[in-house]
């Protein structure tokens, strides 16, 4: 019997796929709206330097840049997952690319709004504010105001909006190393018959009852990353020194402040969060004990918390069921 590999994204049936459509029907479709709004950059210039000239530019403005935002969304978004399908397809790659170039194009052609925005004096902000028809954009607004100790002046946010491509470097390295280039090789099931290792995959072996298989599959998973040690260890670093790069240009003091800061959640929750983590670890080691307890074993490993502790149920349902079914779940939500 011959081993079993993953199957290429192009042998995957459509039905076990996901659905695009609705944000693209076609290719063709995408590079009309990234033309179509590519060309729509230049109007960043008409409101340059008139934000404070009257609530009806300044609203204008809003919607515009919100407006474009919305489009880039949907332009990468779709890029984004058609080029998860197949990280070795390189059509969808270089679409990947040139959504996040125009996402940069368009934080450059926007980078004086922020500056500009915050720089109104604040009886006219307001004024801006208390008219009816910036109800909507209030919330949007205080975002804005609450950046005004870490926004730079218009030509550092010039420079830090075209430096965003760059910065992208390591998380795209890792990205390709971790999807495309690493091989985990093969890992015999409990039917004897070899088997292809992969990210999708490596769950299912380590719910096996049988424990040289959940042992060999985690080691062997592991042990990849452990001889491209080098390589990650040189991504990560690069992906720190971006984040202490843009946490000092924009004066924070550290990196987590930066990180926590667009969610307004202070240092103060996150430590909390940690040390009562810490402080109640108890009631999972005491499930680790039963688990080691009901499966028989002297030693408990990392690859025995997935198997089932119960045996003998042949446990099995349609990807259809279980899409109904967490409907159902979720329904009471509305």
């Amino acid at each position: 019997m011959g081993t079993k590999t993953v199957p290429d994204r192009k042998d995957i049936p459509n039905d076990d796929t996901w659905d695009l459509t609705p944000l693209f029907a076609v290719d063709q479709h995408w590079e009309e709206l990234y033309g179509a709004t590519e060309q729509e950059l230049v109007r960043y210039d008409e409101f340059k330097g008139h934000l404070a000239d009257s609530v009806e530019v300044f609203r204008d403005a809003i919607e515009f840049d919100l407006a474009i935002s919305r489009k880039i969304e949907r332009i990468y978004t779709y890029a984004h997952l058609k080029s998860d399908e197949d990280k070795a397809n390189d059509t969808y790659l270089g679409m990947h690319q040139r959504a996040i170039s125009l996402y940069t194009r368009k934080s450059q052609a926007s980078s004086y709004m922020t500056p500009e925005i915050q720089a109104i004096p604040d009886q006219t902000m307001d004024a801006f504010r208390s008219d009816p028809s910036m109800s909507e954009y209030l919330f949007y607004l205080d975002k804005i105001l609450r950046y005004k100790p870490h926004t730079r002046d218009e030509t550092v946010e010039q420079v830090l909006a075209m430096s965003q491509e760059m910065a992208q470097a390591s998380s795209e390295v890792f990205g390709q190393l971790d999807n495309v280039d690493l091989s985990f090789g093969t890992v015999r099931d409990d039917a004897g018959v070899e088997r292809e290792l992969s990210h999708g995959n490596f769950i299912t072996f380590l719910n096996s009852p049988s424990r040289d298989v959940r042992k060999n599959a985690f080691f062997q998973y592991y042990q990849t990353y452990e001889n491209h040690k080098h390589t990650l260890a040189a991504t990560f670093s690069q992906s720190l020194k971006k984040d202490i790069f843009y946490s000092r240009a924009r004066n924070f003091e550290t990196c987590r402040q930066s990180a926590l800061f667009a969610d307004d959640v202070p240092d103060a929750v996150y430590d909390n969060l940690i040390e009562t983590v810490r402080q109640n670890l108890e009631p999972l080691f005491k499930y680790f004990r039963f688990r080691k307890e009901a499966l028989g074993l002297d030693e408990l490993h990392f690859y025995d918390t997935y198997t089932p502790i119960v045996r003998d149920i042949d446990f099995h349902m349609p990807f259809e069921e279980a899409a109904e079914t967490g409907l159902k779940a979720l329904s009471p939500l509305g």
